[in-house]
């Protein structure tokens, strides 16, 4: 995840106290108004937003990216299916023997 990403989800949980509010809010506002988006959050701001992150248990509420990964897909029993148009298909490209 990145600075502003984490920064955001931080900012719409609604569990900060308000001086937690106050920084992440700033900081956010800072990489904000950077057009090119070369500002990050130094090593200091990203570990106590980390902190703060996993203190809050925020990792278990994130969507996951991939659902057949995570298991919230059921696997496919049985056989892959196999198409008309696969049946005779030619094994070699024209002109090699």
């Amino acid at each position: 995840m990145n600075d502003k990403t984490i920064l955001t989800a931080l900012l719409n949980c609604g569990k900060l106290s308000e001086e937690e509010e106050e920084a992440f809010r700033g900081m956010l506002g800072r990489l904000d108004s950077d057009l090119r988006n070369t500002k990050t959050l130094s090593d200091r701001q990203r570990k106590w937003a980390d902190a703060v992150y996993d203190r809050l248990k925020l990792k278990d509420e994130e969507p996951c990216q991939n659902l057949y990964s995570s298991g919230k897909v059921p696997k496919p029993s049985g056989r892959v299916p196999i198409f008309a148009w696969e049946l005779n298909k030619p094994l070699k490209p024209p002109g090699r023997s």
